[in-house]
């Protein structure tokens, strides 16, 4: 159990960071200006961006954080008579 949590943890803090460090060639980028290399770090970062959120969906997914869903015995009603008194 410790070490699920501990690999839950690991691979959350490398998708936050890959998430954080796009932004940080963005950032990079907008401080080099229109050159090459300004561009590179733009599209570097964006990748980054975009692979950071599907790394932190996929450590979610395969984790079990996923909020519980009702079941089919829970969405029905006790009782499904009219709930106006004296419409019958």
């Amino acid at each position: 159990m410790l070490a699920n949590i501990a690999k839950g943890l690991f691979a959350r803090l490398v998708a936050y960071g890959v998430f954080a460090g796009g932004f940080w060639f963005i950032y990079m980028a907008l401080l080099h200006g229109a050159n090459l290399r300004g561009a590179m770090s733009g599209a570097l970062g964006g990748v980054l961006i975009i692979l950071g959120m599907y790394l932190i969906v996929k450590c979610r997914r395969s984790f079990g954080t996923q909020p519980a869903l009702p079941t089919a015995d829970e969405n029905k009603e006790q009782d499904p008579g009219d709930s106006v008194p004296g419409s019958r």
